[in-house]
């Protein structure tokens, strides 16, 4: 059964979503140090937290590829992008109630690692799904995930950061107190 154009073009657009939100996981506190320093976490200690979330990046494209392969890219976004929800839940749980730096940075490690999958998933969707005649055009729509992703984070989490504090500017209302 042929798929129909409009279904190829509805999944690119969940699948770019998805890439959108590994872009948002891996880049959202690179737009907080500001802040964080502000707060009263040393430069280093900055630094060190925000390389968390590429770091779970880093570590998890190339299993996610081979999982891609195997099992699809529709479940693999499911699982993914369920883990990456709850990673970044712990983050923000993590700010809320001042737990320890390094609790907040694993939560931006899980979810990084579990968003990675966003970036193979919507290539294979485009290589696979779309005829030749449009795979171009579909890749091009597909690549302006990133920038449009770091477009999004450096609008609203330096605002809401230093208008409503850093759990704010990851979801919720509440001043950070990590100490350096």
């Amino acid at each position: 059964m042929e798929m129909s154009a409009a279904r190829r073009w509805w999944i690119l657009v969940v699948s770019m979503t998805a890439a959108i939100t590994t872009t948002a996981a891996v880049n959202c506190v690179a737009f907080l140090i500001p802040q964080l320093i502000r707060d009263g976490l040393s430069v280093q200690r900055a630094g060190l937290f925000a390389a968390a979330a590429p770091a779970g990046l880093l570590l998890t494209t190339i299993a996610w590829g081979v999982l891609i392969d195997r099992y699809g890219e529709r479940r693999v976004l499911l699982v993914s992008m369920a883990g990456a929800v709850a990673g970044l839940s712990g983050t923000v749980g993590a700010f809320a109630t001042d737990a320890p730096l390094p609790l907040a940075a694993l939560g931006l490690f899980v979810a990084s690692a579990m968003a990675a999958s966003g970036n193979g998933a919507s290539g294979r969707i485009v290589v696979g799904w779309f005829p030749a005649s449009s795979r171009g055009t579909a890749m091009g729509i597909r690549q302006t995930s990133q920038p449009l992703g770091i477009a999004i984070l450096s609008v609203t989490m330096p605002l809401l950061a230093s208008r409503a504090g850093l759990v704010w500017a990851m979801t919720v209302p509440r001043r950070s107190r990590w100490s350096p």
